[in-house]
């Protein structure tokens, strides 16, 4: 995508996503934490975005070595075009 493409970045300071994870985390109803919640927000996210010409993308220090029990979070970013082509 161009420069000129519109960014949103939400961080926070829970756990994160493991490497595992990390290829599975726009899969809806697939969750890695055990919690039994329904793993919808970001695949739904992802829809949404990808419906509108973008991508989001996750990025969490857990999963880069050395793992450690520090509350590392997670860094979400949806990119999208301020204009598409519609032809």
């Amino acid at each position: 995508m161009e420069s000129r493409d519109g960014l949103i970045s939400v961080t926070d300071d829970g756990p994160g996503f493991a490497a595992e994870q990390l290829p599975y985390v726009f899969e809806r109803y697939r969750r890695g934490d055990g919690r039994g919640s329904l793993g919808l927000g970001l695949p739904i996210a992802a829809s949404i975005v990808a419906a509108h010409g973008g991508r989001v993308d996750v990025h969490s220090p857990a999963a880069l070595p050395p793992a450690t029990d520090e509350r590392p979070g997670a860094t979400v970013t949806v990119r999208l075009p301020r204009t598409r082509s519609l032809g």
